[in-house]
């Protein structure tokens, strides 16, 4: 069919004719014949798709290329039958290898738990009166406000000897109750001394300050390879505590003998229960007259004095948090544990109420040969000093009270005391306990009233129920005055 053509027509111009209204008239007639074969093809096929007969609850998808009806699978969902497939199935719940349930407090019950870890089964709330039963090493329980775990298998009930209190240790530094020494401060240098007063003495040991709560007692100590007054004879060094500006007293004394000269080591302490509050400890030295006195000190090394040096430390049993392996609450008694661990503490007293020593040790079972319980603390035994006690010139002279070894072991002994009378140039011996291997000390006497403040030590093998002694044995008789004896364990069996 050829293109329409339209008639342009002008106004006035264009004639109506019947040739340009049979042209009109054709152009209409073409149309309305295009239209109806356009309504004939969309009633076929190709207008309008054939689609079945609608199934409720189906969809459509193409099958071979037709429209059929067919039910949802999982599979016509993309991602569905992995998804599925990761669920975790309401058949698992509470049987082995699947999951525990939730109560009604949204928590695991009990029943659902595994058993304690170290073989133990038992997580239980015990009251005042705890029921006799048998407890398997690692079960845990709560009485009085404090976690037990059992670290062996027991039929008893919770008891620190054999059951460990569970804790978590605490990030935060712990306060001065839970520590042993609490300072511990060197002098750098010698301090020669030539004040020759209380009110003008050199400060020769400054310890850092302290903050106490008025019922711990503490001890202080002062040490110095070499104390003495110079060439002076009669003179003498004293040594002085303070607190602050105020003195507590003369903790040492070194007298030089009549024409000679005197230069001995000196280790001096006091125990005492300081008021609350700040304390700031120092030792002051002067000497009675002359020149020539000194307190040394050193860096230590090669012909070089070790450092002098103040500490402070609780005079009383110490906790903190332990090794691996260590049983907490320390136990506490007049014997060691007979079963330790590795790591395991213990404190060792000679009587419960009123013990005259408290010894703390910690198990090494590393530690070469039988001495595996190692001393990490406490005061040493340290008995009242004797009044002036009369050295014969021949014999053994026994001074003050004897001690009895509580274990096998190494222990350090010290004897001390004040020593007048004898000739210029006699001898004397001083010993712990009955054996000669056992001498302490020995040292030559000065003779006249101005006789030195004589202190030893040495580290001695001790049996248990061995008594130990302060013996004095003399080529001239003399007197010793304050005589006494310290003991200290090293290591014990």
């Amino acid at each position: 069919m050829a293109d329409y053509v339209p008639t342009d027509w002008v106004d006035f111009a264009t004639p109506v004719n019947a040739a340009n209204l049979d042209k009109m008239e054709a152009g209409i007639d073409t149309a309305h014949q295009e239209i109806d074969a356009l309504d004939g093809r969309l009633d076929t096929v190709e207008g309008k798709p054939s689609l079945p007969t609608v199934v409720d609850g189906q969809w459509v998808k193409g099958a071979g290329g037709v429209p059929v009806w067919s039910p949802i699978a999982q599979a016509d969902v993309t991602g569905l039958v992995s998804a599925l497939g990761a669920k975790e199935s309401l058949s698992n719940k509470g049987i082995a290898n699947g999951y525990a349930p939730l109560g009604a407090d949204v928590k695991v019950p009990l029943a659902n738990l595994p058993a304690i870890s170290g073989g133990g089964s038992d997580l239980s709330y015990e009251g005042e009166h705890v029921p006799a039963s048998a407890h398997q090493d690692g079960d845990i329980i709560i009485k009085d406000g404090m976690a037990f775990i059992a670290v062996r298998d027991t039929t008893q009930n919770p008891d620190p000897a054999l059951w460990g209190a569970v804790g978590i240790p605490d990030p935060t530094p712990p306060p001065f109750e839970t520590q042993g020494e609490l300072a511990y401060n060197e002098t750098p240098a010698d301090v020669p001394l030539t004040a020759t007063s209380e009110a003008t003495a050199h400060i020769v040991g400054t310890a850092s300050a302290v903050t106490l709560d008025g019922a711990t007692p503490i001890i202080i100590e002062f040490y110095s390879s070499l104390v003495g007054a110079g060439p002076n004879a009669g003179n003498a060094t004293a040594l002085w505590l303070y607190d602050g500006a105020t003195s507590l007293g003369r903790i040492g004394y070194v007298s030089t003998p009549a024409a000679a000269n005197l230069y001995t080591p000196v280790r001096v302490s006091r125990r005492l229960t300081p008021s609350a509050g700040v304390h700031n400890y120092t030792i002051r030295a002067s000497i009675t007259g002359g020149t020539g006195g000194i307190v040394a000190s050193g860096v230590g090394g090669t012909g070089v004095p070790v450092p002098a040096f103040i500490r402070i430390s609780l005079a009383q049993p110490v906790l903190f948090s332990p090794p691996p392996g260590a049983v907490i609450p320390v136990t506490y008694g007049i014997t060691l544990p007979t079963s330790p661990t590795d790591g395991q503490e213990a404190i060792l007293v000679d009587n419960l109420t009123a013990p005259t020593y408290q010894w703390r040790f910690r198990r090494n079972a590393g530690a070469s040969g039988a001495y595996k319980w190692e001393f990490i603390g406490g005061a040493p035994y340290a008995p009242a000093q004797a009044a002036s006690v009369a050295i014969a010139a021949s014999g053994w002279t026994a001074v003050g009270s004897a001690f009895v070894i509580p274990r096998t072991g190494e222990y350090l002994a010290a004897v001390n005391g004040y020593m007048s009378g004898g000739t210029v140039g006699s001898a004397a011996v001083a010993k712990a306990g009955d054996e000669a291997a056992k001498t302490v000390m020995q040292f030559w006497v000065g003779g006249g009233s101005g006789q030195p403040w004589l202190s030893g030590q040495s580290p001695f093998v001790y049996t248990a129920g061995d008594s130990v002694q302060l013996r004095v044995a003399s080529s001239v008789a003399l007197n010793l005055t304050r005589g006494a004896i310290t003991l200290t364990p090293l290591r014990v069996a």
